[in-house]
């Protein structure tokens, strides 16, 4: 089975199929200035791909493309987040946070359970892999999109990244059927809850598999 692994976003939300598949992530060169939109010929990737840097992908939100200093891009809660293919004109990969809520309590899987950090940060998130991924894929290799909680990772207020986001607690917090899929396969669209647990109740939350530039949400107190 093969996982789709992110090549840089600084430049954009368009990329090739080819680079989605093989691309390495960026080292922290790449990361651009915060509250920064990317210049129109700032991405380019090993195959052919449709630059969209100042303007999103139909489909995938609109308006100019921001970039943090982690080299994530920014988005709003409700907003998806997407890659498109070499042509633009299909979303290959889309995902939104549509809602982010913090808790000190969660009802648990038939026992009490607290958070060991402080605060329970639950996310609903819903996921589409398009059908066109599994054309990347080499015969009997299979495509697909992570899930799991530790995919998730969160910045503190003052820009740390957490170490610990998911305890036995944040696990505990809801039954099986309530949680996101671990994996996103070829033609599926999934939703549900991922749950972290979180120092703080503010800061970010940042989708990025593999260490790669991925995308970066606000939540709230």
């Amino acid at each position: 089975m093969r996982r789709m692994t992110f090549p840089a976003l600084t430049g954009g939300l368009a990329l090739g199929i080819g680079a989605l598949l093989s691309a390495q992530a960026p080292g922290a060169g790449d990361a651009l200035p915060a509250e920064t939109s990317t210049s129109p010929n700032s991405s380019q990737s090993s195959s052919e791909s449709l630059d969209v840097a100042t303007t999103a992908p139909d489909g995938v939100g609109a308006g100019p493309v921001e970039v943090s200093g982690r080299g994530h891009v920014l988005k709003d809660l409700g907003e998806p987040a997407g890659l498109t293919s070499t042509r633009g004109d299909d979303v290959i990969f889309q995902i939104s946070i549509d809602a982010a809520r913090v808790t000190a309590t969660c009802p648990g899987r038939g026992v009490d359970v607290s958070p060991a950090n402080g605060h329970f940060l639950v996310l609903e998130v819903t996921a589409t892999l398009s059908e066109e991924a599994a054309n990347a894929a080499d015969p009997g290799q299979d495509v697909y999109m992570p899930l799991v909680a530790e995919t998730f990772d969160i910045i503190g207020p003052g820009g740390a990244p957490q170490e610990t986001t998911v305890t036995d607690a944040s696990w505990a917090c809801f039954e099986g059927d309530e949680l996101l899929p671990p994996f996103l396969e070829p033609g599926t669209t999934v939703s549900g809850k991922v749950v972290l647990d979180a120092a703080n109740d503010s800061g970010r939350v940042v989708y990025a598999p593999d260490g790669a530039a991925g995308w970066e949400w606000e939540f709230p107190g």
